[in-house]
């Protein structure tokens, strides 16, 4: 996905116009969607950041920075850090992967395969 808003960020500079101000997209601002149309579902970091908020009652707004980008963290330690190995050299999952990417494919899977109390109990 960065590679995307990289190059759409790319063409969106090219035909910049200072009356406009920035138009550049960032998912950690919530000015990316990210979705399916095929099976009709869509979201933005926001989503996440807002149900996460939530349950670990913390900030909405910090929740959205560490969402995107050089993000790790570690469920082990219960620590945020910007390198994908802990301090015991194991690899952890980056932020969007684990809180974001995961849960929309095990939901996905277990939708998929008709796991009706698996999936319910997701939403």
């Amino acid at each position: 996905f960065q590679r995307t808003i990289e190059s759409v960020n790319v063409v969106i500079s090219t035909y910049n116009d200072d009356v406009m101000g920035d138009l550049q997209v960032y998912p950690q601002a919530g000015t990316v969607a990210f979705g399916s149309g095929l099976h009709g579902w869509g979201f933005t970091l926001n989503k996440f950041a807002k149900m996460y908020a939530a349950k670990f009652g913390v900030e909405k707004s910090k929740l959205m920075k560490k969402l995107w980008g050089e993000n790790f963290f570690d469920p082990k330690t219960k620590k945020w850090s910007k390198r994908n190995q802990n301090a015991a050299g194991q690899t952890v999952p980056r932020a969007f992967c684990q809180f974001v990417m995961n849960p929309i494919n095990l939901l996905f899977d277990s939708i998929m395969n008709g796991d009706k109390a698996k999936y319910e109990k997701m939403l």
